[in-house]
């Protein structure tokens, strides 16, 4: 116990002295608990919670948590600085764990010496009256995350903003595996659904939780919101990778493959890809094919071409039935008579038993996993017509969620005129790319 106290100390008061050199970004006073920025160098706003000082052990030098990639190992953070904002810099389990809990995946060393009060997690409050009437194009949530195991613990968490949960954030953090205690940057855009509350709020709620009673404790060291990222000032990297059949080991050809923000690319004959200028920082890269189950991968994206080549195995996924029509895993049917009302995010009452197959189909098939893609026809800007699009396509899930489906079981995605079925050279053409397509994701 000696020796381990003494080597923490040590560990302390080095890392301690290892600080900031430069940044590429103006979010530079690492100290403060709160940080609003505007006309910054990396967003036209940056709103930031807790300090920035990899939970209390400060940084190694030259490191950049905006740039490089992850933290050296450091040891756990047992107990918060009495400044710090509750819930940032310390290690955090399950609200409903228990430590007398018998679960076959066991739990981590942290979990079992909890403090019942101390390490629940809290709601934090993310200040946002400086985004009022802002014309908000995009919207990135930043986490620097510790220690989250859910691969190992077979843990689940849940994040959500104003009590909207951020599904595409669940998924990354659920993919997770973070042994030695090494800290990772999250950067993820915020789904067009969060921007109303951040233009009218003063502030929003947010709150990440266990949700299974898992024995897997984490930390965060900061949370950072980006509104009007300039993509042309913040690192990026370069990455390759390769899609293979699970079961095998042949590569896959024509799979699409893309990160977070990143445009979709195919894998070549080789089941070859290459994926250019990613946010450095933890990415989760997706790849579909029809045939297979959705197939996700984690990296770590360093600056430049210096990435480690990403495998990414996709396991082949069976049939259903809609419409009386076989569906397979990773195909996708156009919905013909969902007709919206003109440039409204809502559909005629005459079309909702239209909406209502899908209901039927999702409880029918309780392990089903859907994508709503919605699209128009080219025009406008760009940037506004995803906007809309994902709008109106989020407008049917909502729907959906309503009749009991949960809302981890559709992803709703605007793609704007991308993927045209169709030239845009006639009015007729141009009804039929402002279409909503069904994706069965897993079945």
């Amino acid at each position: 116990m000696v020796k381990v106290l003494l080597s923490t100390l040590i560990l302390l008061i080095s890392s301690t002295l290892l600080s900031q050199v430069e940044s590429i970004s103006d979010d530079t006073d690492w100290s403060s608990h709160q940080m609003v920025l505007q006309d910054a160098k990396d967003a036209e706003y940056v709103i930031r919670i807790g300090d920035i000082d990899n939970f209390g052990f400060g940084w190694p030098q030259k490191f950049d948590p905006f740039c490089d990639i992850m933290t050296t190992s450091h040891a756990y953070p047992w107990d918060a600085d009495q400044k710090d904002i509750r819930g940032f810099d310390q290690m955090l389990v399950s609200s409903i764990y228990k430590p007398s809990s018998d679960r076959i995946e066991g739990s981590d060393a942290y979990s079992q010496s909890f403090d019942p009060i101390k390490s629940k997690p809290s709601t934090w409050t993310l200040p946002t009256s400086a985004l009022k009437e802002t014309d908000i194009k995009n919207a990135y949530l930043q986490l620097f995350v510790d220690d989250f195991q859910s691969l190992r613990y077979a843990s689940k968490f849940e994040f959500t903003i104003e009590d909207k949960r951020f599904i595409a954030l669940e998924s990354v953090l659920n993919s997770l595996n973070q042994t030695n205690q090494v800290g990772k940057l999250i950067t993820l855009p915020l789904t067009p659904e969060f921007y109303g509350m951040l233009k009218t709020k003063d502030s929003i709620r947010i709150l990440l939780d266990e949700v299974t009673g898992a024995g897997d404790g984490f930390a965060i060291d900061f949370m950072r919101l980006l509104v009007n990222k300039n993509n042309l000032k913040i690192c990026k990297g370069n990455l390759k990778g390769k899609v293979l059949d699970k079961k095998t080991g042949m590569p896959v050809a024509g799979v699409n493959v893309s990160s977070g923000a990143s445009k979709i690319v195919k894998t070549n004959s080789k089941g070859e890809f290459e994926i250019r200028y990613i946010p450095t920082g933890l990415e989760l890269i997706k790849a579909t094919f029809k045939g297979y189950e959705d197939g996700f991968a984690t990296t770590d994206i360093r600056k430049g071409d210096e990435n480690d080549e990403l495998i990414i195995y996709l396991n082949e996924g069976g049939a259903a039935t809609f419409e009386n029509e076989k569906l397979r895993v990773g195909g996708k049917v156009l919905l013909h008579k969902l007709v919206f009302v003109g440039m409204k995010a809502a559909f005629k009452l005459s079309v909702k038993k239209e909406v209502d197959k899908i209901t039927i189909f999702l409880k029918e098939n309780p392990e089903a996993v859907i994508e709503l893609a919605g699209y128009t026809s080219a025009g406008g800007d760009e940037n506004d017509n995803k906007i809309f699009t994902f709008h109106r396509v989020n407008f049917v899930k909502n729907y959906i969620l309503s009749k009991g489906i949960a809302p981890d079981r559709i992803f709703a995605i605007g793609y704007g005129s991308a993927n045209a079925i169709v030239p845009n050279d006639t009015e007729r053409d141009r009804r039929k790319n402002r279409r909503v397509e069904m994706r069965l994701m897993r079945l």
